[in-house]
């Protein structure tokens, strides 16, 4: 008895001691840029759509985040004044993570997605993610200096130098107050170079100094007050019917007409006449279909429904299409390692060497 007793006492020790040691084990890391930009995306969406004058509508909502996910066309979705086709970024850091070269921390992504909450941006394609710093802080290098990269997140405490090759290497930030080269250098973030070295950045919000647009945070431009000034401020983009002097006083997507911010040229109704005509000024102006609405301007210059598999199309189809520009019809996507002649024709947005591939150094500058 006294034997059983013992026996199922060193039985108990050995079970609490291996689930203690099992305990202090660090957790599977969980790959995370799926939920981190399902997330990122909806939150944009939504602020669009609480936007009287914006694109985004509740009607429209749900389907916001695959039109940018999907959208064919290079925008500046990461920097302003870097277009890229949205698919292709996000296929490059999945592949990234996957290969352990990044890691998100998603403790910092809140504090992204709260700061995004807070900028209520009224249209979605304003939002550059990598010019905020709360967001682009989310992305863990694990790439040391010297080692090949394909982008800036895969290097820890760098950024990928890119400039000619593929892959790339990665380079060491400046530091603040350090000397540096705007065209060769670049220095840690929330700092810029200027020609006194590395300077803490000013964060573009209203009313502070600039020289370009790129100077200010998404949803401002830069103006000056006077065409014999040096420097100018930054401005918040104004909204449909507030005046403007000039279209990128606008928000994104709307034009200045006769000094107004107005939206009257984007239609979201199917049936609309859309493309190049002469306005009441005898003035040759681009009528264009709200993306968001899934509307393209069709090949008979009215504004249709994404058209499906078959169907006549310009340049836009519904998911997981794209636009046969020999066919005019809409046709499959191809998978990673078919044939292919552009990269619309893949689902990662990217085709090289005649296959479907993984993006590579896509955003080399």
């Amino acid at each position: 008895m006294k034997k059983i007793v013992l026996s199922a006492f060193l039985l108990m020790l050995l079970t609490i001691g291996g689930s203690c040691g099992e305990s202090t084990e660090e957790p599977v890391y969980q790959h995370n840029v799926s939920n981190f930009f399902s997330e990122y995306l909806n939150i944009i969406c939504n602020s669009a759509a609480s936007c009287s004058s914006g694109f985004v509508t509740d009607e429209n909502r749900l389907s916001c985040p695959d039109i940018i996910l999907h959208h064919p066309f290079p925008f500046p979705a990461f920097k302003r004044g870097h277009d890229i086709i949205f698919m292709q970024k996000y296929q490059m850091l999945d592949a990234a993570e996957k290969a352990g070269w990044i890691k998100l921390d998603m403790k910092q992504a809140e504090v992204c997605f709260d700061l995004l909450r807070d900028m209520s941006p009224c249209n979605p394609f304003e939002v550059h993610l990598a010019d905020i710093v709360e967001c682009a802080t989310v992305f863990e290098g694990t790439k040391t200096i010297r080692q090949e990269c394909d982008q800036d997140e895969e290097c820890n405490y760098g950024w990928c130098d890119t400039r000619g090759r593929c892959p790339g290497t990665c380079v060491s930030y400046k530091e603040p107050g350090q000397a540096c080269n705007s065209s060769m250098d670049r220095c840690s973030p929330g700092y810029t170079c200027r020609t006194s070295g590395c300077s803490k950045s000013t964060i573009g919000d209203a009313g502070d100094p600039c020289l370009t647009d790129v100077d200010c945070s998404s949803f401002l431009y830069c103006r000056r007050r006077n065409e014999s000034d040096a420097t100018g401020n930054c401005f918040k983009r104004k909204n449909d019917g507030e005046p403007c002097l000039d279209a990128n006083e606008c928000m994104t997507g709307l034009d200045c007409v006769n000094n107004i911010c107005s939206k009257g040229r984007v239609s979201d109704t199917p049936g609309t006449q859309c493309g190049k005509m002469e306005d009441e000024h005898g003035e040759e102006v681009t009528y264009s279909c709200n993306v968001f609405a899934k509307l393209e301007c069709g090949p008979n210059n009215t504004c249709q429904r994404f058209p499906q598999q078959g169907q006549p199309c310009r340049e836009i189809c519904d998911k997981s299409l794209f636009c046969d520009k020999n066919s005019g019809l809409c046709q499959y996507q191809a998978m990673i390692g078919r044939p292919c002649d552009a990269d619309e024709q893949c689902t990662t947005f990217y085709c090289t060497n005649g296959v479907c591939g993984i993006p590579q150094c896509i955003d080399a500058q």
